[in-house]
Order: C-alpha cells, then sequence, then structure tokens
C-alpha cells in the first residue's frame, strides 16, 4: 500500500491567496468539488459549504454526545438537521425567496445535493450571471450558518432582511471584484 504525505510549509510572507492556493484541491474529482472549489469563491464560502456537503458541520441531531434540545436554532419547530436548517425552515426558505428575487436563482431544492447539481447543471459557463448564482448559493450557506450560530451561542436576534441583505452584499462585493465594469 502506497501512503502519500501532503505538506505544505508556512512561509513568512504567505498571502490569504497563497493559503488558499495551499489547501485547495487543484484537481477535484467529482462536480461537487468543482462546483465548490472555485478561485472566485471567497475560501469561507467554500469551506463552509464543503464541510455541509460532507455532514461536517456540528449540527444538533449529529451532537449524540451531550443531551441537548435538536429542535431547529432558527424556526424552533423541526429537528435541526442539515437540509432542514438550510432549506426547509421557514427562516431559511424565506432567505432563499428573498435570493431568488435578487439574484435569479429560480430552482427549489430541498437538498444540498440537490442545489449544486441543478445549478451545476443550469449555470454551466464563465458568464458572470453563473457564477453569480454559484456565488449566492455557497454564500446563503456561510450566512445561514453564521446567523444559526449567533442566535445559539450569542443569542443574537436572527433577522431575515438582515441575514438576506448580507448575502446579497457579499455577492455584488465578490462580483465587483472579477467583474468591476459590470452594470
Amino acid at each position: 500500500m502506497h501512503y502519500q504525505v501532503d505538506l505544505v510549509e508556512w512561509t513568512e510572507g504567505l498571502e490569504h491567496f497563497g493559503v488558499y492556493e495551499a489547501i485547495r484541491p487543484h484537481n477535484p474529482s467529482n462536480f461537487a468539488m468543482r462546483f465548490i472549489w472555485k478561485r472566485f469563491i471567497p475560501l469561507k464560502f467554500a469551506f463552509t459549504t464543503w464541510l455541509c456537503l460532507h455532514g461536517r458541520l456540528p449540527i444538533k441531531n449529529a451532537i449524540n454526545f451531550i443531551d441537548i434540545d435538536k429542535k431547529c436554532s432558527l424556526c424552533e419547530v423541526a429537528m435541526e438537521n442539515i437540509n432542514h436548517l438550510f432549506f426547509t425552515c421557514t427562516f431559511s426558505k424565506q432567505v432563499w425567496e428573498n435570493l431568488s428575487k435578487w439574484v435569479g436563482i429560480t430552482r427549489n431544492t430541498f437538498l444540498i445535493n440537490g442545489a449544486i447539481k441543478r445549478n451545476h447543471r443550469d449555470s454551466r459557463g464563465t458568464r458572470p450571471r453563473s457564477k453569480m448564482c454559484v456565488l449566492a448559493i455557497m454564500a446563503s450557506v456561510f450566512h445561514l450558518w453564521r446567523t444559526r450560530n449567533a442566535l445559539y451561542y450569542d443569542n443574537v436576534a436572527a433577522d431575515v432582511n438582515r441575514t438576506s441583505t448580507t448575502i446579497l452584499k457579499n455577492v455584488y462585493q465578490v462580483m465587483y471584484k472579477f467583474y468591476p465594469n459590470m452594470g
């Protein structure tokens, strides 16, 4: 059996992009990984989406070693799992509705994998519009997770409009960085 050792050496003056280049997969094997690890996607969005796809976010229903209330932190109705938190929760649905109006993500889905498959199929290409949809999905995963954590750990009230506006602002910031002349 052959074992390959990955070694990344930290050097002084390594910029954020250098770190990103060191840890991102360079030849992603499946479509989901090709969808996530794009140069224009901020690392925090890509990493959170990657954790979500691999079931590695510490969602309440996955924490079995302590006795906690398993209800969703955002709606306090259903059991908190990945698909509920990001797609079927009433809070998340309202955020997705806002994004569909603003960004144009038109297809509804109840699974993170389904969202990736549909968007990958529907938005192939290098046009700014297709990149914006990819970015909006991953920014939504990141900010929904962040809103959930702020509520759960810090008792910061979850607000649909604030979360939606933050997502949209981040999407526009990244798009403007790559397409400054786009009107």
